[in-house]
């Protein structure tokens, strides 16, 4: 816990210069009758609070925020579709991270999860009729590629497997979950070495 209250001290006054920062932090520990050493600071000061991530693939784009925040506090906007899996995501993300205000955004190319091809063989049976026509009037207009389109049966909708597409997304979660952890990680090391200068070089007041 001290070495929690001595970090965000610390951050909170970073602004006050590299002397004042030692001050506070040494008068803190003095004050407590606790001494800190640098390995104490790397085993416990191990994250920022803040970071960001974003991973994209089979038309799935999850952005993953995090700032600071005493408790976690996440939030989710995805697509209706993937509502299912907002819970199972929460319980995911408690597991990894336990500080911070953490929002997490997931985008999805597709409409609805269904996928449209077109009926080969109901379009060969159109060219067909069409053909016919032209052989009894042969002034008669030819379809757009519009109007082909929209002839019943040509093109088809059907559902994309569900259960892969959830799949995805929850790895894709993961994925970006862990760019954010690596990049609070990094954040947070440098923030240490600087802690630690401090803890070895300065003297106490």
């Amino acid at each position: 816990m001290l070495v929690d209250c001595a970090f965000n001290y610390y951050g909170a006054h970073l602004v006050a210069g590299p002397l004042s920062c030692s001050f506070h932090v040494h008068l803190l520990i003095e004050k407590l009758h606790y001494t800190v050493s640098a390995s104490q600071w790397d085993a416990h000061m191990t994250q920022s609070m803040t970071g960001f991530a974003r991973c994209q693939a089979d038309g799935l784009t999850w952005e993953i925020r995090s700032v600071n925040q005493r408790y976690l506090e996440p939030s989710f906007k995805i697509p209706d579709v993937f509502r299912a899996l907002e819970s199972s995501l929460r319980q995911r993300l408690r597991r990894r991270l336990h500080r911070g205000k953490i929002d997490c955004l997931l985008r999805y190319d597709g409409d609805d999860i269904t996928s449209t091809t077109i009926n080969e063989e109901n379009l060969k049976e159109l060219r067909v009729l069409m053909d016919a026509i032209h052989r009894v009037v042969p002034d008669a207009s030819r379809p757009s590629t519009l109007d082909v389109v929209r002839w019943p049966g040509v093109l088809v909708q059907t559902p994309v497997d569900e259960a892969r597409l959830f799949e995805k997304a929850n790895g894709l979660f993961d994925e970006t979950l862990t760019g954010l952890i690596e990049m609070r990680r990094r954040e947070g090391h440098e923030m240490n070495q600087a802690i630690t200068c401090l803890l070895y070089t300065s003297p106490s007041p």
